[in-house]
């Protein structure tokens, strides 16, 4: 993928480290852009999180350093895209959107700048 170019919420559990990366600017947790690269959070390891045990969450906070509200915030984006692509809500639009029942909105709830 494009240095410069967002990751596609349809493809998220191939998206590599940068993908996610790009993708936790865009949810406002880009605080731990860095940290997740160190550790290798790809979108294979995101996709996996949501078999994790409480203690395997935890170890993953504090390895990270994330504070309980941004975790949340991270496992509230990643379930509102599973939900999205798996009930086929979600389409590729343009550029920075996605079509989600003949409305275009952004693709991770942020706004974006012309």
């Amino acid at each position: 993928m494009n240095k410069d170019q967002r990751p596609e919420p349809l493809d998220f559990f191939i998206w590599t480290v940068e993908d996610v990366g790009l993708w936790l600017e865009e949810i406002s947790l880009g605080s731990y852009r860095q940290i997740f690269k160190e550790n290798g959070v790809n979108g294979e390891y995101l996709e996996g999180m949501s078999m994790f045990t409480t203690e395997q969450i935890l170890r993953f906070i504090r390895r990270c350093h994330m504070k309980w509200g941004d975790f949340i915030t991270l496992c509230k984006e990643l379930r509102r895209i599973k939900v999205c692509t798996s009930s086929g809500l979600l389409e590729r639009g343009a550029k920075g959107t996605s079509t989600m029942v003949g409305t275009v909105v952004p693709l991770y709830g942020v706004s974006q700048g012309g």
